[in-house]
Parts: structure tokens; C-alpha cells; sequence
């Protein structure tokens, strides 16, 4: 999952620099942001780990080894699902899903979103809790590192150091193309220049016009309101996933 500034914060910046309307930019962010949370991976159930990772955290760009990456075959369907339709409420929750799933391919790429040899970094043993799994899952060995905007980390794996700027600010691009807007320097140079999480969200809110718009605040309001067209929408992308992954059917 990338943090709530690009999924919540930056996703409502660019859908209102789009033109939508307050209440639909409010609607497509927290479908976004919502995904970390209902559609989320949970310890308790790590059979369903797959099933929710690879339907919309990491997206596969190949049906054999199941890698995440950008702008794959699976990432295009599912978009091209998603801008498809009408802007209903579930219209939009489902670009909001989407729209997690796209930018989550930038900064998941190279993880796996199951329990894969491919996420296996040198200092990697079997969790104590969970001696029954051989291999991590995603990339729960360096934690939320890969998440954090404006984070640099090493991978073992490729002899690589990543610049995550390096992905928020494509992700974002990514985003403002699904949304049907121009450019928008502003989000780029907020991403590109800020370290601080809080002032880059401030800043998303203060562009977005909603300054004291907070997705805590909204969240169980929004659940009840939104939360079966929520769902109908998030099924309907499942089901994309499924055709295309054998592993899933």
C-alpha cells in the first residue's frame, strides 16, 4: 500500500484539479484510500492474502511469476474497466479502487502479493509465528519502506537504490491520465520536494480546497453511506483479476 497522502490526499488534489465536483473528488479518494482497509490483507485469514493482494495491492504484470510492474496487460483492463462506465456512485468507487491498485503497481514493483521466493531478501527467516510459511509475503521484509514517498532504500535483490520519488511522482502522473486532467506541476513538485508526510498532505488538502477534510474523520460516515456499492464495485474488479490469473479460478 502507498501512505494516505497519495492514495486519500493526493488521489482528492487531482480528481478536483480534473474538474470533478467536491463530493465526487471526496467519493473516488476515499474508494482509493478505503482499500487499505476493507480490501486489506489481514493476519488472522493469510489464506485470503492472495486473493487480496494480487486483486489490488500488486497488480501481476505476468501470469507466470506473478511480479508486480506497472502499466502491465492486467493494469490496462482494469482501468479501461474502470473509465469505462458512468458516474454513478459505484462508477466512481470503482475508479477509486482502481485507482489503488495503479498507483499501489508503482511502488509494489518487483514485490509478489502472495507468499513468493521472489520477496525473499538475504536476511529473510521464517517467522516464528508463522512457521508454516516458507516465503514473506509482498514486501513485508523491509516493512512500509517501499510505501513512504519520499524514502530511499537498498534491495538486496537487484543491488538497486530506490528512490521512491522516483515512483510517487509516475504514480501520480498515472493518476491525473485515469482522471482525464492535464498537467499538474503542483502535485509533482509536492512529491519531488517535501519530505514530511504531514506537510505534503497539507498541501494536498489546501490544492484540493478541502484544508480541513481529514479521511479519519470521514471514513465510518462514508462505510455507511458507500459501503455495498463499495463492495458490488471491488467484486466487479475481482472478478477482472480472476479471468486473467488461473492461480485465482
Amino acid at each position: 500500500m502507498g501512505q494516505r497522502d497519495i492514495h486519500f490526499y493526493g488521489t482528492l488534489a487531482i480528481a478536483k484539479a480534473a474538474s470533478y465536483s467536491d463530493a465526487d473528488a471526496k467519493l473516488i479518494a476515499w474508494a482509493d484510500e478505503e482499500t487499505d482497509y476493507t480490501l486489506q490483507c489481514q493476519w488472522y485469514n493469510p489464506y485470503r492474502w492472495n486473493y487480496y493482494g494480487l486483486c489490488f495491492h500488486f497488480w501481476p504484470g505476468d501470469k507466470e511469476n506473478l511480479i508486480c510492474s506497472p502499466d502491465s496487460e492486467l493494469s490496462r483492463r482494469i482501468i479501461t474497466n474502470a473509465t469505462c462506465g458512468h458516474f454513478t456512485e459505484q462508477g466512481l468507487c470503482t475508479i477509486g479502487i482502481a485507482l489503488h491498485g495503479l498507483q499501489d503497481s508503482y511502488f509494489h514493483q518487483s514485490w509478489v502479493g502472495r507468499f513468493s521466493k521472489y520477496n525473499c531478501l538475504p536476511v529473510w527467516s521464517k517467522n516464528k509465528f508463522t512457521p508454516s510459511i516458507p516465503f514473506p509475503f509482498g514486501h513485508s521484509p523491509l516493512a512500509k519502506i517501499p510505501d513512504i514517498a519520499s524514502a530511499i532504500w537498498y534491495d538486496p535483490r537487484t543491488g538497486q537504490t530506490i528512490h521512491n520519488r522516483s515512483r510517487a511522482i509516475p504514480a501520480a502522473v498515472a493518476t491525473a491520465k485515469v482522471l482525464d486532467t492535464g498537467d499538474i506541476p503542483a502535485i509533482i513538485r509536492i512529491f519531488a520536494h517535501e519530505d514530511d508526510y504531514e506537510t505534503r498532505k497539507r498541501k494536498f488538502q489546501n490544492l484540493a480546497g478541502m484544508p480541513d477534510l481529514r479521511f479519519s474523520e470521514i471514513r465510518e460516515e462514508m462505510l455507511k453511506k458507500y459501503g455495498k456499492v463499495f463492495m458490488a464495485a471491488a467484486k466487479e474488479q475481482a472478478k477482472i483479476v480472476k479471468e486473467y490469473l488461473t492461480c485465482l479460478t
